[in-house]
């Protein structure tokens, strides 16, 4: 199902259209299949979360850099998440 999903409807194109700053992906093959249209908007931050873990821990499954700071992937939303937070709402 989650194939033919991410063929049908790629998350690609709802970046390009909507042009997000922060996609919140909690499967790592859409955000995998997704990498593409992050590179085309380098404004845009991805973040992939663990699907099963994220009503307590949200640990990162891919590693995250933000404004130079780099999280390893296992870190723990409250590690990574007041820096995703500062960087959606800073003010270019």
């Amino acid at each position: 199902m989650l194939k033919l999903c991410n063929r049908d409807y790629p998350v690609s194109d709802l970046i390009d259209m909507l042009r997000p700053r922060v996609v919140l992906f909690a499967s790592k093959p859409t955000y995998t299949g997704s990498l593409e249209g992050l590179r085309r908007h380098p404004d845009t931050l991805g973040v992939c979360i663990h699907p099963f873990l994220t009503r307590v821990h949200g640990p990162l499954q891919v590693s995250l850099t933000v404004d130079a700071r780099m999280f390893p992937e296992g870190t723990s939303a409250v590690e990574w998440g007041p820096t995703v937070r500062h960087f959606l709402w800073a003010i270019n």
